[in-house]
């Protein structure tokens, strides 16, 4: 399995046409794992098991295959290789597979070239979660923040710009682009020049992002360095309320009657509206409930049904 794939020049500045060392970082790399390196000036490297190279797995948006396996070095999980450049500015995208497992990742990095006695930012997030399959899940009923810490390497000044940008991504395809609306939510946060962005409750859809974070050095416009972690938010548990306000404990005769309306007094925290027209999915848990209610004999006391959480299925676009 690869998975957390990461790319860095590990702050090394070169001037051009002076060979670069990369450093290529996996959770696991594998006799059968495949790197992909795309250059900024288009062209193509392969590092790893030639035969997991030449098959371009359906997930990666990758056109071209591999012409070649290039040789490297192998040590602790990790893959350096060495690659030089004839521009002032370069780039480039990683991409890694597994024959077996066929869990692909990628990873994306631009650089400059120079002897200048400031270098790129490096960025580390609070919470990392760089595989799309594993995004950090958040309730849609949560506020939440994304956070990243920064280490500047720059003796000239660190004055410097701070940027986050957040894309909607297609689990289906794996491919994350910008909307109209996450733009215009870009522009209205305050938060979005510092380093860390907070979302209020209820402000996302459904769905998972990629949040970028983009830094940049003042007195050095083309040192700038960029990372990302992915976010997907999911439907908010349905609070669950048999009796109106929430009552937790009621206490009734022998001859009356008690009647549940969970549909009528539960609320959905991800909407001001709860449709009592939900799938249930754990009915076991509303049977339990009778089931003890029925057995009273004298007086009837339920308790803490309010505190019951059911897990459902619903549509709440």
């Amino acid at each position: 399995m690869i998975a957390g794939l990461s790319i860095s020049d590990e702050n090394i500045l070169v001037p051009i046409n002076t060979p670069k060392p990369f450093l290529a970082l996996y959770q696991n790399f594998s006799s059968l794992s495949c790197l992909y390196i795309q250059y900024s000036d288009n062209i193509i490297e392969c590092y790893g098991n030639s035969a997991t190279c030449l098959s371009l797995p359906s997930d990666l948006s990758l056109t071209r295959s591999c012409p070649s396996t290039q040789s490297y070095t192998y040590v602790n999980s990790s893959v350096t290789f060495t690659r030089a450049f004839n521009k002032s500015n370069a780039w480039l995208f990683a991409y890694a597979w597994n024959q077996v497992t066929l869990i692909s990742s990628q990873a994306f990095l631009a650089f400059p070239l120079s002897t200048s006695a400031c270098g790129l930012p490096i960025i580390e997030f609070d919470i990392f979660n760089p595989v799309m399959r594993w995004a950090r899940q958040i309730e849609r009923s949560e506020a939440f923040s994304v956070s990243a810490q920064t280490i500047l390497n720059c003796s000239k000044s660190l004055n410097n710009t701070k940027q986050w940008n957040i894309l909607q991504c297609n689990t289906n395809t794996g491919i994350c682009s910008q909307t109209t609306f996450l733009n215009q939510l870009i522009s209205q946060l305050s938060s979005a020049q510092t380093a860390e962005i907070y979302i209020q409750s209820q402000q996302l859809p459904l769905g998972t992002y990629l949040f970028n974070y983009t830094i940049s050095m003042d007195t050095q416009t083309n040192f700038a360095a960029s990372s990302y972690t992915y976010i997907t938010i999911i439907a908010s548990a349905i609070q669950v309320n048999m009796l109106a306000n929430g009552t937790s404990i009621i206490t009734t005769g022998f001859t009356q009657g008690v009647l549940f309306e969970p549909g009528v007094y539960s609320v959905d925290p991800d909407s001001s509206y709860f449709d009592p027209n939900v799938i249930i999915k754990s009915i076991e848990k509303i049977q339990n409930c009778l089931f003890l209610f029925r057995i009273g004999i004298l007086n009837i006391i339920v308790e803490s049904m309010a505190k019951v959480h059911i897990q459902v299925l619903m549509d709440k676009n």
